[in-house]
């Protein structure tokens, strides 16, 4: 039986998520995140069961899969308004299939593709979008062309795999996103979302091919693992008819429609 010097420090420590879904059902999570951290961390995924969510989000232990939780459930990263409701969306890194879930959350009627170029983060983005058939899961990093890249680590665990040209070791399909669009048979898409840790230079530098097809962009520049990432964005909108805001980390960019 916990001390009560042990459950004081449950109490407090569960602040934040009974902030968030009220008193009992943000202790019921905390102790959820209890689990994760201490009961069941020989497991290769645990349940998280959140409130509002008919399946639970499925968690690795040790890793950073708590970070992304918190970032994307309960920090709302991905609630950005997007008008109209979009049908058709690109998750571009995916990481373990939480912006999906979103994504399927808010707009239940769209197709997701979820793009991952990393193996592990892979099968934790299937086991959590497998009760969801409008999500297809990709194994492939998005590129400015087709070939294959290495992965670098990053220096963020499982949240930091980036594709790279020079990374040695296992190699991964790269995809553009003007040939994934029409392996769907896309001819236009709603919502690309871009979150790969630097490998958008590569992505934008090749949107002559598609951005004309994209009607929003969701973008997390990361110039600081490779510069020119924010040059590329500019000018990968700089044909069109944009309107640009932050959202927290990322920059939306939506076209803009004139009657």
């Amino acid at each position: 039986m916990p001390t009560p010097a042990a459950l004081v420090r449950f109490w407090r420590g569960s602040k934040e998520y009974r902030d968030r879904f009220g008193t009992l059902a943000g202790w019921r999570v905390a102790n959820g995140i209890a689990d994760l951290n201490y009961r069941k961390s020989h497991l290769p995924f645990v349940p998280l069961a959140v409130p509002g969510w008919k399946e639970p989000f499925w968690l690795r232990p040790d890793t950073t899969d708590l970070d992304v939780f918190r970032q994307v459930i309960m920090g709302g990263e991905l609630e950005m308004e997007i008008l109209p409701a979009p049908r058709r969306i690109v998750d571009g890194g995916a990481n373990i299939g939480f912006a999906s879930r979103v994504f399927a959350h808010r707009w239940p009627a769209a197709q997701i593709v979820a793009v991952e170029l990393e193996a592990g983060n892979v099968e934790a983005l299937r086991k959590n979008c497998e009760m969801l058939p409008q999500i297809q899961v990709r194994h492939a990093a998005l590129w400015g062309d087709r070939g294959t890249v290495g992965i670098d680590p990053g220096e963020f665990g499982a949240l930091g795999f980036r594709a790279s040209d020079a990374a040695a070791g296992a190699r991964v399909p790269a995809v553009p996103l003007d040939e994934l669009f029409d392996e769907l048979g896309w001819d236009t898409v709603d919502l690309v979302k871009i979150d790969i840790e630097g490998a958008e230079r590569e992505v934008l530098s090749s949107a002559p091919r598609w951005i004309d097809r994209v009607t929003h962009l969701v973008v997390e520049l990361h110039d600081r693992f490779a510069p020119g990432c924010t040059e590329a964005f500019e000018q990968a909108i700089s044909t069109g008819d944009w309107s640009v805001r932050p959202y927290g980390e990322y920059l939306v960019a939506s076209r803009m429609t004139h009657a």
